[in-house]
């Protein structure tokens, strides 16, 4: 799928650019819960008075207890910047806190599903291709989002060539399966996947390093599985050519870095003139480390462009 350098849209820009004071202010007159579905005694509170917050993004010190006691060092390398979440139950509680935070800034909390599977089975050439996932988080709406480029403006854009390797080659082949294909939430549209993932789950099956390419990549097979999901739940199994482009938004993290991409679908078919386009950001630190030192909590080196990022996300068609 090429990327859509090309196009005159930044799909990321609009939350930044409203955000040049630094400052907003969030109402929390009632607790808002979030529950885990496999952690049933997990409840999340953003605020618990019913005085108004004020939140400086630009500052670190006022997103500090959104993610202090979230966020630590894997204890095999202790304070390393590199060193992803130790566990995904602590990237999962960040990002939902995080999640609720954009809520309260935007005034209208999105509906989002936890945990929930998503499945497509293709057929290529004779050979079915079954692309599974789990959402972490997979936030609603209740219509899709728009198209941010014409559906035909990467139609005569040349492809790389991917020379003499077939495209199942490092696929896993099984005899026993289920076909079919699985979106969880029926007519309720995709707006933004929220993915986890760290060294203890991420990683190749030879033991070598998992690079910079294959984490991007892991953000647009999952972005498109949910995508091409939902487009055949609306439109049948033989859909191709999608009747309207549609778009899914992605927040792929380990807990320190955050990768944001936004897809638009445009069809499921091989070889026809519409072309599928990615518009990827690099990946970004929301921290340079984050842990405790002599028993207080320590936070070095926060980026606030990464809630700027998410919450562009977030609020994109805010209405819906």
């Amino acid at each position: 799928m090429p990327a859509g350098a090309t196009a005159p849209v930044e799909p990321f820009a609009s939350a930044r650019h409203s955000f040049t004071t630094g400052k907003c202010v969030a109402k929390a007159s009632s607790p808002v819960q979030m529950r885990s579905s496999d952690e049933p005694g997990m409840s999340l509170h953003l605020e618990q008075s019913e005085e108004l917050v004020v939140l400086d993004t630009r500052s670190k010190t006022s997103l500090q207890k959104c993610f202090i006691n979230s966020t630590a060092p894997t204890a095999s390398t202790p304070g390393s910047p590199t060193s992803p979440m130790s566990s995904r139950g602590e990237s999962r509680l960040l990002t939902y806190r995080l999640i609720q935070l954009c809520g309260s800034i935007s005034g209208s909390p999105r509906p989002v599903v936890n945990h929930t599977p998503v499945k497509v089975t293709l057929d290529r050439g004779g050979s079915l291709v079954q692309l599974g996932i789990r959402a972490d988080q997979l936030l609603v709406a209740k219509t899709p989002l728009s198209a941010l480029v014409d559906q035909y403006s990467a139609s005569g854009m040349e492809l790389p060539s991917l020379g003499q390797a077939h495209f199942t080659v490092s696929l896993e082949t099984d005899h026993f399966y289920q076909d079919g294909d699985i979106y969880p939430t029926g007519s309720w549209a995709p707006h933004t996947l929220v993915l986890h993932g760290n060294q203890s789950e991420v990683y190749n099956l030879y033991e070598t390093p998992v690079t910079e390419q294959q984490w991007l990549g892991r953000s647009l097979v999952n972005s498109f599985t949910v995508a091409a999901a939902y487009a055949r739940a609306q439109y049948g199994a033989g859909v191709e050519d999608l009747p309207h482009p549609l778009c899914v938004q992605c927040c792929h993290t380990d807990g320190r870095l955050f990768h944001f991409v936004v897809l638009q679908l445009n069809t499921l078919g091989v070889g026809t003139e519409l072309r599928n386009i990615l518009w990827s950001q690099p990946r970004v630190a929301l921290f340079d480390t984050c842990g405790y030192k002599d028993g207080q909590p320590v936070l070095s080196g926060y980026n606030s462009d990464v809630l700027d990022m998410l919450l562009s996300l977030y609020t994109h068609s805010i209405t819906s």
